[in-house]
């Protein structure tokens, strides 16, 4: 059981580093399936919940509910529902369909659970709510999630040191501090890029890229969302990479302050 564990540790993991995910989604199938055959329903709940992960990466949707509601009814049927809650698959799943609304919901009954049973991992939840409510326009209310946040980020914390800074650089964009905003995007960018976790690289570009267009620098933002796509297409993440393509040729139309 423990090296089952630590493979499927170790598959989950590769949705956020450098390799391509596509080999997490062929060791986590093998440890579903393994799971399944043996009825050990804690694995294949925790299996099932990352493996959702990896087809709403490929955009695939309608698998990865299927995948979830195993989960969910595997955690329920060992009384551990608020694992299920805590697992990451739900919030990514609902997040890559652009569901901002429900995954709204999985953080905020995240934040409830985390301040009782894992207070640390507070900080990234409070920060993640606060990036979606940016995606939705919602930006009173990502300042108040992030003045909440930011206090409690760790030193060490190296994806809420970066998401912080990510959603600060918006925030002070928003309010039309773009010189700021760019010094703390390039703060981003250049943490990320000390480590191979494509889930602080990818993202952190596109916040650069967004605050540099805000800034009429069309050329280093068209680069920089090139570089996101590039990154998510060497995991296999459709859906992130179809984002920042979208980016980039938002970017290219819109003209530079000398014309």
């Amino acid at each position: 059981r423990d090296e089952i564990w630590w493979r499927g540790e170790l598959a989950h993991t590769l949705f956020s580093g450098p390799g391509p995910g596509s080999a997490a989604i062929r060791e986590l199938e093998e440890l579903l399936a393994t799971s399944r055959a043996s009825a050990d329903r804690f694995h294949e709940a925790f299996f099932a919940d990352a493996l959702a992960w990896g087809r709403a990466m490929e955009g695939r949707f309608d698998e990865a509910q299927v995948l979830l509601d195993e989960s969910a009814r595997a955690y329920e049927g060992l009384g551990m529902d608020v694992w299920e809650k805590l697992q990451p698959g739900r919030l990514e799943v609902e997040r890559l369909a652009g569901n901002f609304d429900r995954a709204d919901e999985i953080l905020a009954e995240g934040c409830a659970l985390t301040r009782e049973w894992a207070p640390s991992a507070l900080p990234y939840r409070l920060l993640a709510r606060a990036e979606l409510m940016l995606a939705r326009g919602r930006i009173a209310e990502a300042e108040e999630l992030s003045a909440q946040a930011i206090p409690l980020v760790a030193a060490e914390d190296i994806l809420d040191q970066v998401l912080s800074r990510r959603i600060t650089a918006t925030l002070l964009a928003e309010r039309g501090q773009l010189e700021e905003a760019e010094t703390l995007a390039r703060e981003a960018l250049e943490i990320a890029d000390d480590t191979d976790v494509v889930k602080i690289r990818g993202p952190a570009r596109m916040t650069l890229a967004d605050v540099l267009g805000r800034s009429g620098k069309r050329e280093e933002a068209v680069t920089r969302a090139e570089e996101a796509q590039a990154i998510w297409d060497a995991k296999g993440n459709v859906v992130l990479a179809s984002e920042a393509r979208t980016l980039a040729e938002r970017l290219r139309k819109r003209p530079t302050p000398s014309s």
